[in-house]
């Protein structure tokens, strides 16, 4: 699975938005700017945001329907929080 071109474009996926959700983060730390919903802090690998994903799709197959987008942001959310 992880040769496959539809892994490497869900890793794509997920580290573009956990790139810029870290970027939200750091930005919203340093002047003050409320974009917590868009924001992610600490250091997370690509593969952990992956696996992150994963594990908050299989909890949550109700939301399977939603934009991959929401889905993707609130795992990144729950596991690397902006405090």
């Amino acid at each position: 699975m992880q040769d496959s071109d539809r892994h490497g474009i869900c890793v794509g996926y997920i580290a573009g938005i956990g790139d810029l959700m870290h970027a939200f983060g750091n930005y919203s730390q340093s002047q003050d700017v409320n974009v917590r919903a868009f924001s992610i802090c600490g250091n997370a690998s690509y593969g952990a945001m992956v696996q992150a994903f994963v594990d908050w799709a299989a909890a949550n197959p109700q939301k399977w329907s939603e934009n991959y987008l929401f889905g993707v942001a609130e795992a990144l959310r729950v596991n690397w929080p902006c405090r």
